[in-house]
Order: structure tokens, then C-alpha cells, then sequence
């Protein structure tokens, strides 16, 4: 953990002892088209990010993402705090493959340098065709460490 303007800011290496994971959890919101782990429910809490999954989830419904075949597989997202306590956040098909990059106004963010993997989205946009949608099927979003 580093400390900046005397607050503890979580890192990816902090969470690193998250490993596997024991229980999905969901907001319910259709909006948050995925369940996630221990490991990314503990940053959102610790962190002061849950608007995390907002816009991860937002971001599932636009052509960019939600087009690519690649990124119905696995989706790459690193939240980046800047000097100007902006926050930054960039999916990535694989490193240096940038395909969003949105900067948001954040100055209470706790986190910095988290990457999150978003796995399984295809299984959720199959699952949506149908007029009986299984409910269970969403994507999976994770740390790392929990790959």
C-alpha cells in the first residue's frame, strides 16, 4: 500500500493474496452484465471504487466492446490515478491493444494501478438472445490473481 495526501491507496500487489474464489457476487443491476469476485468486491469496498462496475458494465453495451469477438472472451481493464487525481481507465484486447480509454473526474478514488480481467462476455450475449435468458450466465470479473 503507498500512501498519497495521507490516505492508503490500494495497489494490484496488495490484492495479490486473492486466489481462486469462493463466491460470484452480483449487484442484480441488468446494467452489470457479469458477476465478481471476493478480490474485486474487497478492492470496490476498500478502494472507494464501486462505480467501478458501473462503468465496466456500461462500457459491455457499446459496439466497440460488445462487437469484438476478442473482447467477448476477455477483456483487459487497468485503472490508472493520475497526479491531477483523475482517474484513467483503459480496456485492452491485450497489452498495448487499447480499445477504451475514459477519464473521469474521481478525486476519492483508493486504488491505483488495478488491473481487472473480464472474462466469459460471450456467454452472457448468447444467453440474451433467448427469450428465457438463464440469469446465471454472465460474464466473471476478476483480479489477476484470481485468473
Amino acid at each position: 500500500m503507498t500512501t498519497h495526501d495521507k490516505k492508503t491507496i490500494l495497489t494490484e500487489r496488495d490484492l495479490q493474496h486473492f486466489q481462486g474464489n469462493g463466491y460470484y457476487w452480483s449487484t442484480g443491476k441488468t446494467f452489470h452484465p457479469f458477476v465478481y469476485t471476493d478480490g474485486v468486491l474487497y478492492a470496490m469496498m476498500h478502494g472507494n471504487a464501486d462505480w467501478l462496475l458501473t462503468l465496466i458494465g456500461s462500457w459491455q453495451f457499446e459496439t466497440v466492446v460488445k462487437d469484438d469477438k476478442a473482447l467477448q472472451k476477455i477483456q483487459f481493464w487497468t485503472l490508472i490515478v493520475n497526479d491531477n487525481h483523475s482517474v484513467e481507465m483503459i480496456c485492452e484486447r491485450d497489452q498495448g491493444d487499447v480499445v477504451v480509454r475514459q477519464e473521469i473526474a474521481w478525486p476519492n478514488v483508493l486504488l491505483s494501478g488495478v488491473r481487472f480481467y473480464l472474462q466469459h462476455m460471450e456467454a452472457y450475449w448468447a444467453a440474451a438472445r433467448h427469450p428465457n435468458r438463464d440469469p446465471r450466465k454472465n460474464g466473471v470479473l476478476h483480479l489477476p490473481s484470481e485468473y
